[in-house]
């Protein structure tokens, strides 16, 4: 459940991110989100903007549970420095590189923690 819900939070925030991706002008995104019919969501922009920015809080907990399972720290502190890029780049100045690497390593830390959680099977379950 736990590793379902960080992978959960990094593919949301992509989806939301393409949904988002024609209002904000981020080209590499808008193109991708028009192959897959996301342009249906274009007149609920303003709303499509706080849930990039959910599915961001949604990925960070998964990262943090599954920090507590194989306490390694190096995932969890990925996913925190893409989501202060991510808050950076829609609340203070949209800069799409720096989105842009905020969603890549949201996505690079679900796939760690999706290694490491296969790798350790035989970790100590905490409460």
């Amino acid at each position: 459940m736990k590793t379902l819900l960080s992978l959960l939070g990094s593919t949301g925030s992509v989806i939301a991110a393409m949904a988002a991706a024609a209002p904000c002008c981020l080209p590499l995104l808008a193109g991708a989100s028009g192959a897959i019919g996301l342009n249906a969501l274009l007149p609920y922009s303003s709303f499509t903007l706080y849930a990039v920015q959910a599915f961001v809080l949604l990925a960070l907990c998964g990262a943090f549970l599954s920090f507590r399972k194989h306490r390694y720290v190096g995932p969890v502190l990925l996913s925190a420095g893409s989501a202060l890029a991510i808050f950076f780049a829609y609340n203070v100045s949209l800069i799409v590189y720096v989105l842009y690497l905020g969603l890549a390593g949201l996505v690079v830390a679900a796939i760690w923690n999706l290694f490491l959680m296969k790798r350790c099977n035989q970790c100590p379950a905490t409460t």
